[in-house]
């Protein structure tokens, strides 16, 4: 907190409070707090962590939804089939939607799972619907942290790393978006529906006010991209939004901490109000081709915005609620998925050519059946997806895929036009060529988005999972389905796990089995609340016939910069009967053991036994 200071008194008050305090314990800092349920982080107001020289213990492996600024990449190794290796209860919430209140249980659309690894342990980040955003072992299935927002969650969030952060805990920003809040009336001059947390401990940056507008909405269902540490994202409202991300740029405004506003832009217009009324939501995320953003939305508009000049000044009209956000393709095209409402034909999918004027960018069209399900009337709800990432050597067909409301998979050959075939288009008026069908399969309704990971795919929806495996010619086969949940979110893949968010109230996690082998010990970072490194250098080597140190190997539990602060966590657990003692590798870290051993297969077995009891530890050798 800034504190002003205004008169000599102050001063010389402000300086005996120094003298006192800087003699008492250190303040509360972000810890790990093991309980029996789970492993928390809980925030705090402590002076800020140097960047530790090992910069390389996190890695981001999706950190955003579909994967990148082209939304391509779902995740790498998908299974073969669907155990399920552990479910995490996210459990529910209320929203309100108009003036009735509902309570909805687990997570939605989009709702698709972020992984990073931080010491080569996954980790994942869930939004749900009980208003909770968390950071979940993907190992384990257990909770590390959980941050709350106004509403539930419907939108996946982005990570960013901020190689300008001098404090280690706001290196890795996470952002995410949420539902107004159900508390909140929609006159409200503040709803801060799109915010920023620390990816490590979960505590808040910042907030992003989304404003009222023509639309009916001030939720943010979309991803962030960030190009060159400046992020683009449409907000519900229909306001494209240039900001930084960075919270030293950030200010105040509206009583709380807002980041830095580059350029605001409308993405909708008044013929557009005319016929959408207020329906002009942009629920997508932005994606890069070239010097453009791209973006759809609701109000029927495929925009381009020009990073050079910071205006649009690409515009493809389809009149239709766009929900899905585009693909960009390796032939620098968009496929663009259609909604069957406010057009006079299908919905469907659309490959468009931007480097041509929009009255010629129309490279094909493929249209779904207009099959009402629900409140939707037909078309495609979630996005397509494209196999390019994974396809770099054109091994397999160019090949798009997406799910209609029909209940039909589709995937479509999208470099590969049908021969003399004309579809008639999303205005009922329009002939438009088409791609070559190489799969269609009964799947039932859908709104999620179907993902591939390599030679296979995988689809989500109301009557349950299915993966399918496809060849070099493009010919698919179902190897494993499960029909017990009903899931609206889209599934990521990552090391032969599928993760998947269900309206049941749960986050699974399904796989082959045996669960792969991690190794652990020899960590040269010591997973600690302040994440501080400790530097190997400190601790006694084996070298020689006549020096050598026996090898011992220790479960450490916990880590600390004051001894005595060590020393009562360590009494907490001894009083629960556990046997510990404390180490110092170096004199900045102060490590609680909760056992020492000399065979590091004992080592592990006491570890893995510990985790069943939810209790962390980790492994160094000695």
């Amino acid at each position: 907190m800034k504190i002003l200071m205004k008169n000599f008194y102050l001063i010389l008050i402000s300086l005996f409070l120094y003298v006192c305090f800087s003699c008492k314990p250190e303040p509360k800092k972000t810890s790990l707090v093991t309980t029996s349920k789970s492993t928390i982080i809980t925030c705090e107001k402590s002076p800020k962590i140097e960047i530790p020289e090992d910069t390389s213990r996190i890695k981001i492996i999706l950190g955003t939804f579909l994967g990148n600024e082209k939304r391509n990449f779902y995740g790498n190794k998908a299974p073969s089939n669907l155990k399920v290796i552990w479910k995490f209860f996210l459990g529910n919430g209320v929203t309100r939607v108009g003036t009735k209140s509902y309570t909805w249980a687990g997570a939605g659309w989009t709702g698709q799972p972020l992984v990073f690894t931080e010491d080569s342990i996954p980790y994942i980040i869930q939004g749900a619907y009980d208003h909770h955003l968390r950071r979940i072992n993907a190992l384990t299935g257990k909770e590390i942290w959980k941050y709350k927002f106004d509403d539930v969650i419907k939108s996946t969030g982005s990570i960013w790393i901020n190689h300008k952060a001098t404090n280690y805990k706001e290196k890795y920003v996470l952002m995410q978006g949420s539902r107004q809040g159900c508390n909140k009336s929609f006159n409200e001059l503040v709803i801060p529906s799109y915010r920023a947390v620390s990816l490590l401990t979960g505590c808040e940056l910042w907030k992003l006010n989304s404003a009222k507008t023509d639309c009916y909405s001030r939720d943010v269902d979309g991803s962030s991209l960030v190009i060159n540490d400046t992020a683009y994202i449409g907000l519900e409202n229909g306001i494209f939004t240039i900001f930084n991300p960075d919270k030293s740029a950030a200010k105040q405004k509206d009583n709380m901490l807002q980041p830095y506003i580059y350029g605001e832009h409308t993405l909708y217009n008044a013929k557009d109000k005319i016929k959408h009324g207020g329906d002009l939501v942009t629920e997508s995320s932005p994606v890069k081709l070239g010097n453009r953003i791209y973006i759809t939305s609701g109000s029927g508009h495929i925009y381009g915005y020009n990073m050079v000049t910071k205006q649009i000044d690409w515009d493809f009209f389809t009149g239709s609620d766009i929900n899905g956000s585009p693909n960009v393709t390796n032939d620098s095209c968009l496929i663009v998925a259609l909604e069957k409402q406010y057009i006079e034909g299908c919905g469907g999918a659309l490959k468009l050519d931007p480097s041509k004027p929009p009255s010629k960018a129309v490279v094909w069209f493929y249209p779904t059946e207009n099959k009402k399900f629900a409140e939707w009337l037909g078309g495609i709800i979630g996005s397509t997806s494209i196999n390019d990432f994974y396809n770099q050597n054109g091994t397999y067909p160019a090949m798009a895929a997406f799910m209609g409301i029909d209940g039909f998979l589709y995937v479509v050959e999208h470099t590969a036009l049908k021969n003399q075939t004309l579809v008639t288009g999303f205005d009922n008026i329009t002939k438009y060529q088409t791609p070559k069908l190489l799969f269609k399969y009964y799947v039932g309704p859908s709104i999620s988005t179907p993902i591939f990971a390599e030679n296979k795919l995988i689809t989500c929806g109301y009557t349950g999972i299915h993966i399918f495996q496809f060849n070099e010619k493009g010919i698919f086969n179902l190897i494993a389905k499960t029909s017990t949940n009903s899931i609206e979110a889209t599934p990521t893949v990552y090391n032969n796990r599928i993760y998947i968010a269900s309206r049941d109230g749960f986050l699974y996690c399904y796989g082959d089995d045996p669960i792969p082998k991690i190794k652990i010990e020899n960590l040269t970072a010591i997973k600690t609340s302040s994440e501080i490194k400790i530097k190997q250098s400190n601790i006694p080597q084996k070298t020689g016939t006549a020096t050598t140190i026996k090898e011992k190997f220790y479960l450490i539990t916990g880590s600390f910069s004051i001894k005595s602060n060590a020393e009562k966590f360590a009494q907490q657990l001894t009083n629960k009967g556990y046997k510990t003692t404390i180490i110092t590798p170096n004199k900045d870290r102060h490590l609680v053991t909760i056992g020492t051993f000399d065979s590091k297969e004992v080592a592990t077995a006491k570890q893995a036994e510990l985790k069943q009891k939810n209790i962390d530890v980790w492994i160094l050798d000695h």
